[in-house]
């Protein structure tokens, strides 16, 4: 397992590079921001519960990238989660740098909004 090495945030980047293996992604969005912005594929939700206790449904061994829009609060989170002993890294710039990087989200629920072309449909879909 690779931790994050004492630091206290993470690139988009990096953080979509180790999806899948060795962390976990900890929105902390409220459940309209949620459903109306988008999500990152496999992260786990906890609008109004203590994140430091959710975050005891989370494998002790992953990483956790906490993440709400804009990394300011994630970062407050992530070093709540630090001081209870936790490997957990703020994702910088939040959800506003993950959609400005063309990372791949769950699609959101409000139809008024375009469909997010770096969807995780978009990457299961034949050909795309």
């Amino acid at each position: 397992m690779e931790d994050s090495g004492g630091k206290e945030t993470i690139g988009v980047d990096e953080a979509r590079t180790r999806m899948g293996t060795d962390v976990t992604v900890l929105d902390i969005r409220s459940d309209e921001e949620w459903q109306t912005v988008g999500n990152i594929p496999g992260a786990v939700s906890v609008a109004g519960e203590e994140p430091t206790e959710a975050v005891k449904r989370i494998d002790e061994e992953s990483t956790v990238v906490v993440v709400c829009e804009d990394g300011d609060r994630s970062a407050e989170v992530a070093g709540q989660l630090r001081d209870a002993g936790r490997d957990a890294v703020s994702l910088e710039g939040g959800m506003e740098a993950w959609a400005d990087n063309d990372m791949p989200m769950q699609p959101t629920e409000d139809p008024a909004l375009a469909s997010d072309p770096g969807s995780v449909e978009d990457e299961a879909a034949p050909g795309g």
